[in-house]
């Protein structure tokens, strides 16, 4: 009805932020509610799709010896990925008694998004060559 279009870049910011808001709502209303366990899986969920489509978008671009070589990267997926390492970080630690395997896994999101988010930073500031 409003005819919004949004990029790859509001998508993930906006399921970065869902993620967070998840993960911050299990911390402090429903950590011990047992009606509320499955929360961790949907939070994971909500957290690794932004990184996932964070990542396709990244692998789309990468060549062999430059990464975004047609076209540097907006500043707001640098900014999206960042938010995703931010929610990815907030879950890790959510999580870090509960589940320690969920923590890894939101560990590992976080790396993954993190380097994505440098990548891409230093290809907006025109350092996108491997030499």
């Amino acid at each position: 009805m409003l005819h919004l279009q949004l990029g790859i870049d509001a998508i993930i910011a906006v399921l970065a932020v869902t993620a967070l808001a998840v993960h911050l709502m299990q911390a402090m209303v429903t950590r011990y509610h047992a009606f509320m366990r499955v929360f961790p899986m949907f939070g994971l969920l909500l957290g690794l799709a932004p990184v996932l489509m964070g990542l396709l978008v990244y692998f789309q671009h990468l060549g062999l010896r430059a990464v975004w070589a047609d076209q540097p990267p907006s500043w707001s997926y640098v900014g999206a990925m960042g938010l995703t390492a931010v929610a990815s970080r907030v879950g890790a630690h959510v999580h870090r008694r509960m589940a320690p395997w969920l923590s890894l896994s939101f560990f590992g999101a976080t790396g993954a998004s993190t380097l994505v988010a440098a990548v891409a930073a230093l290809a907006a500031l025109g350092w996108g060559t491997w030499q």
